[in-house]
């Protein structure tokens, strides 16, 4: 079951290892279930990129649910679908593995989507440094606590970009949902007191905001020049 939904993506192709090409490489055996979202041309398909098995959406918003739910916000937190205030980007994340994690416990540190990479793969024998990763493996705080080390947390979304460093969280014309305008140019928040993003600090503390707002800055023509230079030519773009 392929159905493609309507919104389009680049893709992910082969030349970019994905946590399914790194498991078969350990002997495992793939399969994924649910939304794919990562392109829609054959290459870019799960198939392609590692799965053995794949039943589900090449694309979202394909199901009443969606549909209805589409452009809901997210309680206390500002922000919804596609923007890069905590409404859009905060989620909270369950790990089980009775053997190994203690229950019970609480992460408080920020996590991402990229740790789950050399994470899992870790837990699975392999080894995280034979790869490129921006994420981190989390293993040790979740098995036996151990700290995790500080680092900048960064999103970006068309014209939006986003720095987290501690508690403080630059966002560079942050949108509340697809279509808004942003909000301001920079919103600065402390967020352990403001999780919902309402108090903009950029004025109060110009120093830290500027060397957030350089730093996002610098991220973000990093990676844009990687895209430009890697990627750009698969899908047709001018470099």
């Amino acid at each position: 079951m392929t159905l493609s939904g309507h919104r389009r993506a680049h893709g992910l192709t082969p030349a970019v290892p994905t946590l399914a090409t790194a498991l078969k490489k350990e002997g495992y055996q793939t399969g994924l279930c649910g939304k794919w979202h990562l392109g829609l041309r054959e290459e870019c398909r799960p198939n392609r990129n590692g799965f053995d098995e794949f039943f589900g959406f090449l694309s979202g918003c394909v199901d009443y649910y969606s549909h209805i739910h589409y452009w809901g916000m997210a309680g206390a937190f500002s922000g919804g679908k596609y923007s890069l205030f905590e409404g859009g980007i905060r989620v909270p994340a369950i790990v089980r593995w009775p053997a190994r994690i203690p229950a019970g416990q609480t992460v408080h540190e920020p996590c991402a989507a990229m740790d789950f990479f050399p994470t899992a793969l870790r837990a699975a024998g392999g080894d995280p440094g034979a790869y490129a990763l921006d994420g981190l493996d989390i293993l040790p705080r979740l098995t036996g606590g151990a700290s995790m080390h500080p680092r900048d947390l960064y999103w970006e979304l068309d014209d939006q970009v986003a720095i987290r460093r501690g508690d403080y969280k630059l966002v560079i014309n942050g949108r509340l949902g697809e279509n808004d305008a942003p909000r301001v140019p920079v919103f600065f928040a402390n967020l352990a007191g403001d999780p919902g993003e309402h108090v903009n600090l950029a004025e109060d503390l110009p120093d830290r905001a500027g060397e957030m707002l350089r730093a996002a800055l610098e991220w973000r023509a990093k990676a844009d020049a990687n895209f430009r230079d890697k990627f750009a030519k698969q899908f047709g773009e001018a470099p």
